[in-house]
């Protein structure tokens, strides 16, 4: 009994309050916004597909898209549920964030190239070959030129390690 009594007076206090405070305009039942909902930075952002959705289109769980779209545990998940998934993806346009991958994983699958001088004639090719046979493992190349004294070298070999590339 006290409880509701309790709750009855904290009710009744605040619809005092409302009539109080605020204008008319503002008593309806709509939602005001509060200040701090104003920055929520947990919205999804406009046209970015995510695995939830996927998984949600699919009829599956977002671990199993995770699965699916991981070449080395893609075995553990069926060839149905696999070809379903994959071609969800591809009708909701997925495309996987690496940015997050590498945050999360602890690896970016890039692989920085430092070049003493990008205009000499004997790189091009040096960073073709480097670049078909990371490709094939799955790798990106990035290449760096580090033009100037030791010590811009090393800010660029700094950078490199700073947005964690392979280098």
């Amino acid at each position: 009994m006290q409880d509701y009594l309790i709750s009855r007076f904290c009710q009744v206090f605040w619809q005092r309050c409302q009539k109080f405070f605020w204008p008319a305009s503002m008593q309806s039942n709509a939602h005001i916004q509060l200040p701090y909902e104003k920055y929520n930075h947990n919205k999804k952002k406009p046209g970015r597909i995510t695995i939830r959705e996927v998984a949600a289109h699919a009829s599956v769980n977002s671990s199993t898209v995770s699965r699916v779209l991981n070449p080395a545990t893609r075995y553990l998940i069926g060839d149905e549920v696999a070809l379903r998934v994959l071609a969800s993806a591809k009708t909701l346009g997925y495309r996987q964030n690496t940015v997050a991958s590498a945050l999360r994983g602890g690896k970016s699958k890039v692989i920085g190239v430092l070049l003493p001088d990008i205009e000499n004639p004997v790189f091009p090719p040096m960073v073709r070959g480097i670049e078909a046979q990371l490709a094939a493992e799955g790798f990106s190349v990035l290449i760096a030129n580090a033009v100037g004294t030791p010590k811009d070298q090393e800010r660029v070999l700094e950078q490199m390690f700073r947005v964690k590339w392979m280098a």
